[in-house]
């Protein structure tokens, strides 16, 4: 089901509305959450906002790229980029460990920064190209499974043994949702997910940390002074918002929920502006996965509609699987919810794949139609 000319071609705009409430929503509870805790100074917000500001330029510098860049047959730029995404995630396996975690890199002068984070959008970019390049041979186990694969399971793979299980179980599934529409056959695909939920499992198993995780999720009520403490705060600030909140200051709970202005983010905003703002940033979520699916459906060509899927899939896959953490629904993961927790690497790497799927929409058959009808 496409859209008709006149409503493909304002796509953009629910697409950026949705985008600037859920970063202005996050600039609000970050500076509600972090004001108090650190003696009255604002300097994580003005980090967060001039995160938004360098994101935004990212943004519209990567919908106004020609497609000529990633689209290469000998895929010269994107293979670059893919290299130097993998040296990246090999590299922090030589800092030590943040909360038995490996995913960060220091840099002298810049700080401190995730290459996970990168390694999203470089991934859709380079599986897109792949699939373009040989999509009369997806069906085929040795081009469409071993093929795709091979450049999806190194960078996931990296992801998972930093320690980083929930980046790269989110990362996969994004992976796999593209593929399947790019052409890969089902029952391929359904062998990465045997082996995906195996490793998963395998991998929880030998973390004591995450394994306490599963367990406290199953019985928040007996591990609330444990591995359930986040989760079970994050309930009690849910509880104490209800319908409208109780007000932006005013939250005491968010107190009690370690990293509140991170991964946790969202219970703080239940909090201080109740159940109408929580179903509302849903709703934003929804919105920007809608429009992803429309400019998936208007792309002219493989490629678009591919990055068009994976661009989405690993903006709102994280986003639902945070928002799931907080309120209990699935295991706690510790992946931050785009657009709205703090920090940098993850908002400017998100508005990023934002400003590619704009880019994306400028190739679609709404965009190109309106030219043609403009140029005539």
């Amino acid at each position: 089901m496409m859209l008709n000319d006149k409503h493909g071609r304002l796509l953009w705009i629910p697409l950026l509305l949705a985008v600037a409430f859920l970063l202005a929503v996050g600039l609000i509870a970050l500076a509600s959450t972090t004001y108090s805790s650190d003696a009255g100074s604002y300097k994580d917000l003005i980090k967060q906002s001039c995160g938004v500001g360098i994101g935004v330029i990212m943004a519209w510098i990567f919908s106004q790229l020609p497609q000529g860049l990633f689209l290469l047959k000998k895929g010269f730029f994107l293979w670059v980029a893919y290299v130097g995404v993998v040296a990246l995630l090999l590299w922090c396996f030589t800092f030590d460990p943040i909360n038995g975690e490996q995913r960060w890199v220091q840099v002298p002068g810049l700080g401190s920064f995730q290459p996970s984070e990168i390694a999203k959008s470089v991934l859709m970019l380079v599986l897109a190209n792949y699939a373009y390049l040989y999509q009369d041979k997806l069906k085929e186990f040795r081009t469409g499974y071993l093929g795709t694969h091979i450049i999806m399971g190194i960078i996931v793979l990296l992801i998972f043994f930093e320690t980083d299980m929930g980046t790269a179980m989110s990362l996969g599934i994004a992976s796999l949702i593209m593929l399947s529409i790019a052409g890969v056959r089902l029952w391929h695909l359904m062998i990465s997910v045997v082996f995906g939920v195996s490793g998963l499992a395998i991998g929880i198993t030998l973390d004591p940390l995450r394994f306490q995780r599963i367990i406290a999720f199953l019985d928040l009520e007996a591990h609330k002074q444990g591995a359930g403490y986040q989760q079970y705060k994050a309930l009690d600030a849910f509880q104490s918002g209800r319908i409208f909140g109780t007000g932006l200051g005013q939250g005491t709970e968010k107190h009690q929920v370690p990293f509140a202005h991170t991964d946790f983010i969202y219970s703080a905003i239940a909090e201080e502006m109740g159940m109408v703002m929580s179903l509302s940033i849903l709703l934003a979520y929804a919105v920007i996965a809608v429009v992803g699916v429309f400019i998936a459906l208007g792309a002219n060509d493989l490629f678009n509609r591919s990055l068009a899927v994976g661009l989405t899939a690993v903006i709102v896959i994280p986003a639902f699987i945070n928002i799931g953490v907080v309120t209990a629904s699935l295991p706690n993961t510790g992946l931050p919810l785009p657009l709205i927790s703090y920090g940098g690497t993850n908002l400017v790497l998100t508005l990023t794949a934002v400003g590619l799927l704009l880019n994306v929409f400028r190739h679609t058959s709404y965009f190109s139609r309106r030219s043609v009808r403009k140029k005539a």
